[in-house]
């Protein structure tokens, strides 16, 4: 079944973001929790961090950053006990139907020279917010480097919105794993991830988005 929600239009704002998101529904998808921790790596004094809680936290600081422009937003878990299943994740998102869905991750991988923030989208009408939160991302200086790819990820086929999935760096590179525990990067990283949802909406709504970090 494929359903299709008519975007919303956003006008700017004199905030940080440049626009009001006032009328704007916003899915956060927080990858893993409960019996699924996902990936599972120390910092650099040793501290085991688990992508589950790194996921979460993430969240709530995007969250706070969409609410203070007037987004309103849903979140399929608000807490480190709760398992949520492939089907129970797809269900929460077609019942709610909001106006846009970032799924929020990090990355792992065998080769620990890898890092990088990753933008994934499956469906057409996602490209665009999936390149707007990789160029959001480059132009913040959270990352060396990032990329933008179609993929088959399970939450980003369905219909009812545009879907990203962010990887938000990988907890196997040294590097990336020390700026992944540290919350002020996070904060840092919340803050380009709401900016590109933003710029999509401003993009959408008539005004041009320009960037100016050196692609």
């Amino acid at each position: 079944m494929f359903k299709f929600l008519n975007p919303v239009t956003v006008t700017p704002a004199d905030n940080k973001y440049g626009a009001d998101l006032t009328g704007v529904r916003i899915m956060l998808d927080v990858g893993h929790g409960g019996e699924d921790p996902g990936a599972y790596y120390p910092n650099k004094n040793g501290k085991m961090f688990k992508e589950s809680e790194r996921n979460l936290y993430l969240a709530n600081l995007i969250k706070t950053e969409l609410e203070s422009i007037g987004a309103t937003v849903l979140m399929n878990r608000t807490d480190e006990e709760r398992t949520t299943t492939r089907t129970e994740r797809v269900a929460y998102l077609i019942e709610q139907s909001p106006d846009f869905c970032l799924c929020v991750h990090h990355n792992a991988d065998l080769a620990t020279h890898l890092t990088g923030y990753e933008s994934w989208y499956f469906t057409s009408h996602s490209r665009n917010a999936a390149e707007h939160s990789l160029e959001a991302n480059l132009e913040n200086d959270a990352y060396r480097r990032g990329k933008m790819a179609w993929n088959t990820y399970f939450l980003a086929r369905q219909t009812v919105c545009p879907v990203v999935l962010s990887e938000n760096g990988y907890m196997t590179n040294s590097w990336e794993m020390n700026r992944i525990a540290d919350n002020e990067i996070m904060a840092q990283k919340a803050q380009a991830l709401t900016q590109g949802i933003v710029n999509y909406y401003l993009e959408l709504s008539g005004f041009p988005v320009e960037y100016d970090y050196d692609a």
